[in-house]
């Protein structure tokens, strides 16, 4: 059964940190760990949480009283990324068993079939700002983008081991594909299908990036526990910040734009400032690895999945 309970702040908190406050918690989510969480609002301004499970379930949940509203099956394995569209009603996830699968939100039913993949050919997925093309990482090393729409598939090789994480520039004007790889960041023009030269930086693996709401910025995650930050346009590093004591396996960016929030193996989810590029804030809620993060869709809220199992909200001043 679901549990919903209130908690209060675990950290120690600073003054400049005071208003960031633990909100519900949804113990035992699903029946194994959350590796994947998104936020969505429709068209019908409905806000949504979707988390995706090892247990080889999606499900969708109601923000305000945290209730299931859909349980989403079909996967034969684990669930590692879950992704939905900029309009709130295409629900895509990936998983262990090499399938993506997409979902009409509303109507709980397949809206497309299956994407079919090599063995290791899929992890994370996304979808493109115009919902046309969802890319996926790979721990081959590889990166596939698809047309949703005609099934045409491109097939582009960022990494030499992995490619787990992808994520497409907000900027309409830049069509670049970023790849989080094994040796460093990959920007790809989409429409030369010509890479940038690598963003270094980094000394492992690449868990999790987004860029930023206008598309100048690029966060990554990594295995080297720090996460950093790209500026775009003349593709250099423009900080590389420290704080967690494992791997940084999320990093999301407040749809406000003043603070990024990450996760990681330390069984922690940070709250770092943009601009003081500095930690406001460590929640210390769950009791296991922090795989997702992801905030609502005015940077009120944030929620956070766990290899414990749960969800967890809080509340973030904006």
């Amino acid at each position: 059964s679901t549990q919903s309970t209130w908690g209060v702040p675990t950290a120690s908190a600073s003054p400049s940190s005071m208003t960031f406050q633990l909100g519900r918690r949804i113990d035992s989510a699903h029946s194994d760990s959350v590796w994947g969480v998104a936020w969505t609002k429709n068209a019908n301004g409905t806000n949504q949480i979707v988390s995706g499970s090892i247990d080889e379930t999606v499900t969708c949940w109601d923000d305000a009283t945290l209730q299931r509203i859909s349980i989403f099956e079909g996967h034969t394995l684990g669930v590692v990324s879950v992704a939905v569209n900029s309009t709130g009603n295409l629900l895509a996830a990936s998983s262990m068993d090499s399938v993506i699968r997409l979902w009409d939100l509303s109507s709980g039913q397949l809206a497309r079939p299956a994407i079919e993949c090599e063995p290791m050919e899929c992890w994370s997925t996304t979808f493109s700002p115009d919902s046309r093309f969802i890319a996926s990482g790979s721990q081959s090393g590889r990166v596939h983008v698809w047309n949703i729409e005609t099934g045409d598939t491109q097939c582009l090789e960022p990494g030499k081991c992995s490619a787990l994480c992808v994520a497409f520039s907000p900027d309409p004007q830049q069509k670049l594909l970023a790849c989080g790889t094994d040796v460093g960041v990959c920007l790809i023009d989409l429409e030369t299908n010509q890479p940038c030269p690598n963003l270094e930086g980094h000394a492992k693996l690449i868990r999790a990036l987004t860029f930023s709401n206008d598309g100048s910025l690029l966060f990554t995650a990594a295995d080297d526990l720090r996460v950093n930050i790209y500026d775009v346009k003349s593709l250099s590093l423009i900080a590389s910040l420290s704080g967690h004591a494992a791997s940084v396996l999320a990093v999301a960016q407040s749809p406000v734009g003043r603070h990024f929030a990450t996760g990681s193996g330390d069984r922690t989810v940070k709250i770092w400032d943009l601009q003081a590029r500095a930690c406001v804030h460590t929640f210390n809620a769950h009791t296991d690895q922090v795989w997702g993060v992801a905030y609502n869709h005015n940077g009120t809220r944030l929620v956070s999945c766990s290899d414990d199992a749960s969800l967890q909200l809080y509340e973030c001043p904006i």
